[in-house]
C-alpha cells in the first residue's frame, strides 16, 4: 500500500449488466427427452440452423437410402471440439454415444453451465462441483439439462460472477494490490504516512529557512518537489480515513458472507461498495478467480465459462413431472413473498427429500423451470457422468473408429 496514489472522486452506483436475451427453450417433449413410452410429437429444435443441420443428418433422402440417424446436441459437440472430425464422421460419433452407457435409459445429451470448465476438463466432475446451491440441495449431487438455452443462463451467464467481481476488481485498483488490507493494517498505515508527511512538512519548512546553502532556484525546485509529495500523502491519508476502512471492512465481511459465514447480516456487505473508476482490466481475471473460489470454496481454481455436452448413466430414475408449459409464469420470478415461489420452491424440497430417501441412481424432473423450463437431471454419483469432448471422450471415439 506504502505510496500508492489514487484518484478519490465522488462515488457512483455500479451499473448493473442488462441479462442477454436468450432464445426461447425447446420443447422438453421432444422425442429424445421421453424415456418413459410416452406418446412422441414432433421434434422442436433450439433454432434453425440447427434444425437445417440435423435435417440433412437425419431426413435428406439420398436416391432410396435415408440417411443415418444423427443425435440432437452432437452438431454442438462438433462445433466446440472441432478434432473430432478429424477422427470419424458425425453418425459415427452419434453411434459411439450409445456405447458409453448402454444400459443407461436416458440416451441423449444433456447439458450443464460451468464457470470452471478448465478445470471440470482436466479432473472430471467431483463433490466440489456438484450443485450444492440448486434450491436447499446440500447432498452434492450433479445438475444437467436438456436445454442447451437453459445451461447457458444458469450455468455460464456472468450475472453472478460479474456482480462481485467487479466491486472486488474496484477494491484491488483502488489499493493497488490483491492482498487487501485489515482494517487494524490500513489504521497502522495511517501512522506511517502521518510521519512521512510531518517529516517532509519539516524539510520544506528547513529548506525555507536556510538561504545561504542553496541557489534561489533549487531551493525552489527541492521545496515545490516536496509539496507535491505532501500532497499525494494528504489524499492517501484522507481517502483511508474517509473510505478505505470502511471499504476494506466491506470487503472481508464481504468474502465471509460469500462463503456462508452471514453474521448477523441480510444482505452482502460488498453491495454497500459504489464507485465510479474506470476499471483498467489490471485485476479482472484474478477478481473473476477469486470470486469463483469463494462460492466453491477452493483455491486455485480458474474461472472460464463454458457449456459442456454430457452424457449420463441413469439406468434407475425416479421421475416426476411437474406439468409447466412455455404458456406458464414461471415461479422462480415472483416475489419471493409470493405464494407460488414459495409453493415451487417447497415441490423442489419434496422432491429432493424423496430422492435423498430413495435407492434411485438419478431423478428427472421433467417440465420444469430451472429459470428456463427444461428438464432437469440428477446423479448422485460423479462416476455416472461422461464428458463429451474430454481427452478420455477423444480416445475412446479413436477406438470406436478403429475397431467399427
Amino acid at each position: 500500500m506504502e505510496g500508492t496514489t489514487t484518484n478519490y472522486n465522488q462515488t457512483k452506483t455500479i451499473p448493473t449488466k442488462k441479462p442477454e436475451t436468450y432464445r426461447k427453450p425447446r420443447n422438453p417433449d421432444s422425442p429424445q427427452e421421453n424415456i418413459d413410452g410416452e406418446a412422441k410429437p414432433e421434434p422442436k429444435s433450439v433454432n434453425e440452423k440447427r434444425a437445417e443441420v440435423l435435417k440433412i443428418f437425419n431426413n435428406q433422402e439420398n436416391g432410396t437410402k435415408k440417411k443415418e440417424v444423427v443425435k440432437e446436441g452432437v452438431d454442438f459437440v462438433f462445433q466446440q471440439n472441432p478434432e473430432l472430425a478429424n477422427i470419424g464422421t458425425i453418425e459415427q460419433y452419434s453411434k459411439y454415444i450409445d456405447t458409453i452407457f448402454p444400459e443407461s435409459k436416458l440416451k441423449d445429451i444433456v447439458y450443464h453451465g460451468t464457470k470452471t470448465y478448465e478445470d471440470l476438463i482436466k479432473h472430471g466432475f467431483s463433490k466440489d462441483f456438484s450443485g450444492k446451491s440448486n434450491r436447499g440441495d446440500k447432498s452434492g449431487y450433479f445438475y444437467f439439462t436438456n436445454s442447451l438455452e437453459n445451461a447457458e443462463y444458469t450455468g455460464i451467464s456472468e450475472r453472478n460472477i460479474d456482480q462481485y467481481a467487479k466491486k472486488i476488481e474496484y477494491i484491488h485498483e483502488i489499493f493497488n494490490t490483491t492482498d487487501i488490507p485489515t482494517t487494524k493494517e490500513i489504521y497502522q498505515n495511517i501512522g506511517d504516512l502521518k510521519n512521512k508527511l510531518k517529516k517532509l512538512e519539516e524539510d520544506i519548512n528547513d529548506l525555507s529557512q536556510k538561504r545561504n546553502i542553496f541557489t534561489r532556484k533549487k531551493r525552489h525546485t527541492q521545496i515545490e518537489t516536496h509539496k507535491k509529495e505532501a500532497e499525494i500523502l494528504k489524499e492517501q491519508i484522507d481517502f483511508l480515513y474517509n473510505e478505505g476502512v470502511t471499504i476494506a471492512d466491506n470487503y472481508h465481511q464481504g468474502v465471509n458472507y460469500l462463503k456462508g459465514e452471514k453474521g448477523h447480516n441480510s444482505v452482502n456487505p460488498l453491495n454497500a461498495i459504489n464507485h465510479s473508476k474506470t476499471l483498467s482490466g489490471k485485476f479482472k481475471e484474478v477478481s473473476q478467480d477469486k470470486i469463483v473460489n469463494i462460492l466453491f470454496g477452493t483455491e486455485d481454481l480458474k474461472y472460464s465459462p463454458k457449456v459442456l455436452s454430457i452424457v449420463l448413466d441413469m439406468r434407475d430414475p425416479i421421475i416426476r413431472d411437474l406439468g409447466y408449459s412455455d404458456k406458464d409464469e414461471n415461479p422462480l420470478l415472483k416475489n419471493k413473498t409470493d405464494p407460488e415461489f414459495y409453493e415451487y420452491n417447497n415441490k423442489q424440497a419434496e422432491f429432493l427429500d424423496d430422492f435423498n430417501k430413495s435407492e434411485n441412481d438419478s431423478a428427472i424432473q421433467k417440465n420444469m423451470f430451472d429459470v428456463l423450463l427444461s428438464n432437469v437431471y440428477i446423479t448422485k454419483k460423479a462416476e455416472q457422468i461422461h464428458i463429451l469432448g474430454s481427452d478420455q471422450d477423444i480416445n475412446d471415439f479413436k477406438d470406436f473408429v478403429k475397431n467399427n
